[in-house]
């Protein structure tokens, strides 16, 4: 695959406090007020900061605080800040509006394709407001904004500054940045790179800071916890809750959600497993039953719910960022599927052969077997041969349960349950072939299959 883009995902604290300095990276040096300043060779930065990036002392009080505040990085900051002192809000979103524009400003001084995101922060990071959100609510949103600016790009490079970041940041940035590499790993179908950064400590007296490297991963596979652990999309309360209320038309469905959580995490499982077939179904499963609007929808609906009161900001709902990601990823399997294989009363057995560099990037034996169980059949078949692949073998045991110990063994061709006619391949069952677009179809088989995992 072509090489891909270099994406930077920086957390931002509070700039204030931030002094003019020089940072090095390998060799080269560059001044500013953030460390990022030396991966100026990256496509596309994320400045991640906190709702309450806003909510700053902005007035000095004595000679100490006038000269922590004298410095161009400061003044920078406080030109930001001057259209938000003051404002009263009466609302969660309000605020983190407010600071996410003032975060783009701030990030637009810095680099030229940038693009801020803000969370909601954990307890009182700020001087005037608390914050009572459950931490996978604020990252099932870093995750969310993130893959939604990344748009259709692919990168391979993720560099994540940990600097700088207050509260939970740095360690939120780093969880979401592997899960983005796994989405990424799925669009190249090569290996991605993770790097994180930490800058030394500002010291008046140094004249440079180093940026160094704490961390760096290469993500060449899909992990089985991702595509196997079961969670529920939404806990801390009902959502039907929220449909009775009338914010800004929105609503979400919960069972929509459900359904295509559920959808997600089937797909996932016949790619865990080496059945590339049944991911051609699951694939078309997931399409019908999967809306990606419904997520922005949903953590919309929640923070339009958000309890304000006493400058306190609180949700008991709590939107599990790996269910989200689940989904996610089920999506941009999905489009890889469908770039592959495309149903015309079965598949040909070449695309659910090439389906093969999919499973690479969860076990490369599982290629190996996808390879070599549809070789065999392209040894034995013949262009006019019409029937199941265990009369293919000239196999006449039949049995009305999909096993998994053969199922494994032979990539998800159990021979009584697959049919072949003019060098296509679909399930088969009650005498008939298994249409993916034929909902009772597909819930006929998703019961066989699910058995076998």
């Amino acid at each position: 695959m072509g090489q891909g883009k270099s994406l930077l995902i920086t957390s931002i604290g509070n700039p204030l406090a931030y002094k003019p300095t020089t940072y090095s990276y390998q060799g080269k040096s560059k001044k500013g007020c953030v460390s990022s300043v030396v991966f100026d060779d990256v496509n596309t930065v994320f400045f991640v900061g906190l709702a309450s990036f806003t909510d700053v002392q902005t007035k000095t009080q004595g000679a100490c605080s006038s000269s922590k505040q004298n410095n161009e990085c400061a003044t920078e900051m406080l030109d930001v800040l001057k259209d938000y002192q003051g404002k009263k809000y009466n609302s969660y979103t309000q605020l983190e509006n407010d600071a996410e524009e003032a975060l783009q400003k701030y990030a637009e001084n810095k680099f030229r394709n940038v693009h801020a995101i803000v969370i909601p922060p954990l307890g009182k990071p700020g001087e005037n407001y608390t914050f009572r959100f459950p931490p996978d609510t604020a990252s099932t949103m870093l995750l969310l904004k993130l893959y939604q600016k990344c748009g259709e790009d692919v990168f391979t490079r993720i560099v994540v500054d940990l600097t700088h970041g207050v509260n939970f940041l740095p360690t939120l940035c780093l969880k979401v940045a592997k899960l983005i590499s796994e989405i990424m790993l799925v669009r190249s179908q090569d290996k991605v790179v993770i790097e994180a950064y930490n800058a030394d400590p500002y010291k008046e007296n140094v004249a440079e800071q180093e940026v160094n490297l704490v961390h760096r991963e290469v993500v060449e596979n899909l992990t089985y916890y991702t595509l196997l652990q079961e969670q529920k999309p939404v806990e801390g309360g009902d959502l039907r809750r929220l449909n009775q209320e009338d914010l800004r038309g929105l609503n979400p469905n919960q069972d929509e959600i459900n359904k295509m959580h559920s959808a997600s995490k089937y797909l996932l499982k016949t790619l865990a497993y080496p059945y590339p077939l049944a991911l051609a179904y699951a694939s078309e499963y997931f399409k019908k039953n999967s809306n990606l609007n419904e997520l922005n929808t949903l953590v919309n609906r929640v923070l339009e719910s958000v309890e304000w009161s006493d400058k306190t900001a609180k949700t008991q709902y709590k939107i599990n960022t790996l269910s989200v990601f689940q989904i996610i990823l089920a999506h941009e399997v999905s489009k890889k599927v469908s770039e592959i294989a495309e149903w015309c009363d079965g598949y040909t057995l070449n695309s659910v052969k090439d389906l093969a560099q999919l499973y690479k990037l969860v076990a490369k034996p599982y290629s190996i077997l996808i390879e070599h169980e549809i070789s065999e059949i392209e040894k034995r078949l013949k262009s006019d041969f019409k029937g199941t692949l265990g009369e293919l073998y000239g196999d006449k045991d039949t049995s009305n349960q999909m096993d998994k110990r053969i199922m494994v063994a032979h990539a998800g061709f159990q021979k009584e349950f697959v049919y072949i006619e003019g060098g296509k391949v679909a399930y088969y069952h009650n005498n008939q072939k298994m249409d993916p677009k034929n909902d009772e179809h597909q819930k006929l088989l998703r019961g066989l299959i699910s058995a076998t995992f």
